[in-house]
């Protein structure tokens, strides 16, 4: 992100300016149509790296003093840089989808399994895992980042659902930060459906009948 913003100012950062930083934001909108996360994240990302150089604790500023006959400064300021206002910033035209739109894309997930097994083909257990992690994904309520990090070892028992064995709840380790804090934690609880469904694909971890090849090139069931 330095180095693009670097080349559309055409100028090192120690000749870097506020104008500029408008004008990169300008181009960003009009003519990149970006969102206005996206272009925060940008943004961000600057002011992260000016905050690096003009530290006095890495003496770059008297360093290119000493160069350049100039230094660097901070360019992204709150009247030129677009605040986190809102939890959500998305576009208004998306809207959530319906129980049955749900529905009907994870059993899409499911007959990708049936139907690679179904042709003897390659892709049945990444389809099986595919179809398992939509369902943790909507079914606990999880971000991405979230899921891509759970571990078996995260799911633990909740007293108050004993019937569910081990999978009463998990805990999710890689929450969604805030500004200058490590990720947040927090255990999500596990419905009766949710708990028995995730116990069964964890102690099955193959998809049922996934045919399996010897080295003979047989195939077993």
């Amino acid at each position: 992100m330095v180095r693009q913003f670097n080349d559309f100012a055409e100028a090192y950062p120690w000749s870097w300016s506020a104008a500029a930083m408008d004008e990169w934001t300008t181009y960003l909108i009009a003519e990149l149509h970006r969102s206005e996360s996206t272009i925060r994240g940008y943004q961000t990302a600057i002011r992260q790296f000016c905050d690096y150089i003009t530290s006095p604790h890495y003496l770059w500023p008297q360093e290119c003093e000493r160069r350049f006959g100039t230094h660097p400064v901070q360019i992204c300021h709150e009247w030129n840089t677009a605040g986190h206002l809102v939890d959500y910033e998305g576009k208004a035209g998306r809207r959530p989808m319906t129980r049955e739109e749900i529905q009907l894309f994870l059993d899409y997930a499911d007959d990708q399994v049936d139907r690679a097994i179904r042709l003897g083909r390659k892709g049945a257990l990444a389809a099986y895992r595919d179809a398992t992690v939509f369902k943790v994904i909507y079914g606990w309520g999880l971000r991405c980042t979230e899921a891509s990090k759970l571990d078996i070892n995260d799911w633990y028992r909740n007293p108050k659902a004993p019937e569910l064995g081990r999978f009463g709840s998990f805990h999710v380790r890689y929450g969604k930060r805030s500004k200058g804090s490590p990720p947040r934690r927090r255990t999500v609880l596990s419905v009766d459906a949710l708990g028995r469904g995730s116990g069964r694909r964890l102690r099955h971890q193959d998809p049922p009948s996934l045919p399996c090849r010897g080295r003979d090139g047989s195939v077993a069931h």
